[in-house]
């Protein structure tokens, strides 16, 4: 309700700035005069300079965010690669030690520039017997996928058939860091149409080690093309897909009041966690006990 300066000796003339709280420790960064820029926990009462000796360098430290107890930042290390630290509140010390991370004997190098296939490339590239086939056409599709033991619905479309083709076929292969383009329209309703190919979507979903990790798209704001989208996901609910989305009578009502070109991304948190502690099951780093076994 009420804001007030802390004075702190040493400290009152630096300029501060991303300060994030974990429990009851304020953690900042400043520009020192003489030091360049380090980082400070406050814990009520006295302000210490965090041991910053375990590979942290002297750039500015970034988007600092708590999780578990702990304050997250990125920063540039003494070798002159950008890092992810994290710090206790008594000392900061990175979160992988490079960006090479093994998960479960496999080295991910998460250094970039990472590949980027679309749905379709990424099926004839792994199909080889696909290279050259037609993957719009559903019948074509369908047999694909029968020959593969793949299960199919008679209501799927192309777009549907292809990405069950993707899932059973590709995601397995990827195992460094790739970036997945082009989802179908048919299976990504919230998504925009492509101005060039209207059958797929201005979408990507990241993936390492067969895993996804990430979901983004451009945000459809059409009011009525979303509401057409929306029965559409209904019939197919009603016919059985437990995927498909309801009517979102309020949704369709915002975006006729108006949104501008919009994106999101939405990470599996968890599923990185994985990733960095070397889990092999996401039951392993689940913050919720009553999902995990006895």
């Amino acid at each position: 309700t009420t804001a007030s300066t802390i004075k702190v000796a040493d400290l009152e003339d630096l300029n501060t700035s991303e300060l994030t709280s974990v429990d009851t420790n304020l953690f900042f960064a400043a520009e020192t005069p003489s030091n360049g820029f380090e980082l400070y926990v406050y814990d009520g009462t006295t302000t210490t300079l965090l041991d910053v000796n375990a590979g942290f360098g002297s750039s500015f430290p970034q988007d600092i965010t708590s999780f578990n107890g702990q304050a997250y930042f990125s920063a540039q290390s003494s070798g002159g690669s950008r890092l992810l630290f994290r710090s206790d509140g008594t000392s900061v010390s990175p979160v992988t030690g490079g960006l090479v991370v093994n998960y479960q004997g496999t080295d991910v190098d998460f250094s970039g520039p990472y590949e980027r296939l679309s749905v379709e490339d990424a099926v004839r590239r792994y199909n080889p017997k696909l290279a050259g086939a037609d993957l719009w056409n559903t019948e074509f599709l369908r047999a694909a996928c029968d020959a593969l033991q793949i299960h199919t619905e008679k209501s799927w479309g192309a777009g549907k058939l292809l990405t069950e083709l993707f899932d059973a076929t590709v995601e397995e292969h990827l195992e460094q860091p790739t970036f997945i383009t082009q989802y179908p329209t048919e299976v990504s309703p919230l998504s925009r149409r492509n101005d060039e190919n209207p059958e797929v979507t201005d979408r990507f979903e990241l993936f390492v080690c067969g895993r996804e990790i990430a979901n983004g798209f451009s945000e459809l704001n059409d009011a009525e093309e979303q509401a057409e989208r929306f029965r559409q996901q209904v019939t197919e609910k009603d016919a059985g897909d437990l995927e498909a989305m309801h009517f979102d009578a309020d949704y369709i009502r915002a975006l006729e009041h108006g949104m501008p070109p919009t994106a999101g991304e939405g990470i599996g948190i968890d599923r990185l966690v994985m990733l960095f502690t070397d889990s092999p099951s996401i039951r392993d780093v689940l913050l919720f006990p009553h999902m995990r076994p006895e």
